[in-house]
């Protein structure tokens, strides 16, 4: 029965490959399937290998985003271009997805035994390079963590993303509650947090703010210090985030790179906080890869200073996306 499946599969999901499975022509194949028995018998794993990752132009760093009977959730590529997913017994929906540029890749109702390793074989293909890449991209919005400041009291915090949370800390229900302290961390159930911190998958369409910058790979540090100054970010919140967005920015030779500020940010989330702060400060940096056409959205600005008196929350995240191939009309 288990060569039948496999057979099958092959059958259908791999036309046009070679006999010997040599070459892969096709979007997937399964090159083995065999028995795990440490798993048990409720796991299962998929061990994806993207043959043709190194004739991609890489964009930012091996991530690939996959989506497992409708939950997402990115995966980092090992240094041999595989990636592993564990999954419980049965047939599975798996969509994988790199970036607007390459067509995603899906695998329907497609089947694993309990106990059992499957080693697939996967290609991305490009798609049609006159496509305009202007409708709306899937995204992950990284890291957008929230500070508290101000009197230490009791709170509540409701995060409401476009998409879907993958995931939180500390874990996340219907809100997180707790007390807030004046150096911005919390104590939620006995335990304290710098900081409270989300992710999710979400869909983007380019649209230019009112600011925006060309940024080379050796002015990253200094360019990032400089708009976190006029923001007013503290040393500490300067350091988080630079930190977490250095890495990715200088992973290209050139970004174009804008910030999303205050209620725009609202597109990606809604929050809600009990007391109501007196101020809600919202930071996202949005950026891409460098394209001749992102020079229609340089608006190099001074950022305004940020407001910090009473109880304030500070929240700041951001994303990566690809350039559109058509000039958009900026936003005023």
């Amino acid at each position: 029965m288990k060569s039948l499946i496999l057979l099958v599969s092959f059958a259908l999901l791999s036309i046009g490959a070679s006999a010997n499975f040599k070459r892969l022509i096709g979007p997937y194949y399964i090159k083995k399937d065999s028995l795990t028995k440490e798993l048990g018998p409720n796991k299962a794993i998929f061990k994806i290998h993207i043959r043709n990752w190194d004739d991609y132009e890489p964009y930012l760093y091996k991530e690939v985003q996959t989506r497992v009977n409708g939950v997402w959730k990115t995966y980092v590529c090992s240094p041999k271009n595989e990636i592993e997913i564990a999954v419980q017994p049965g047939s599975h929906n798996i969509e994988f997805f790199l970036n607007a540029i390459y067509v995603s890749v899906n695998m329907q109702n497609h089947p694993i035994e309990a106990a059992h390793t499957q080693w697939i074989e996967m290609n991305f293909q490009k798609k049609n390079p006159f496509e305009e890449i202007d409708e709306p991209q899937p995204i992950m919005v990284y890291k957008p963590v929230i500070y508290t400041y101000g009197k230490e009291q009791s709170f509540s915090i409701k995060v409401n993303p476009t998409g879907d949370f993958t995931f939180t800390y500390p874990n996340y229900t219907d809100a997180w509650s707790g007390i807030a302290h004046e150096d911005g961390s919390v104590t939620m159930d006995g335990k304290n947090y710098p900081y409270l911190f989300w992710e999710s998958n979400q869909t983007y369409q380019f649209s230019a703010t009112t600011n925006g910058y060309k940024v080379n790979r050796t002015e990253v540090i200094s360019f990032l210090e400089s708009r976190l100054k006029e923001l007013g970010f503290t040393t500490k919140e300067q350091t988080d985030f630079i930190t977490f967005w250095g890495p990715k920015l200088v992973q290209n030779e050139t970004s174009f790179v804008q910030f999303e500020l205050g209620e725009a940010c609202n597109q990606f989330a809604q929050l809600e906080c009990s007391p109501t702060p007196s101020h809600i400060n919202r930071v996202y940096i949005s950026f891409c890869k460098w394209e001749e056409n992102m020079e229609n959205y340089v608006n190099p600005v001074a950022l305004e200073h940020l407001p910090r008196d009473g109880f304030t929350l500070l929240e700041w995240g951001g994303f990566s996306f690809i350039a559109p191939t058509t000039n958009l009309a900026k936003n005023q």
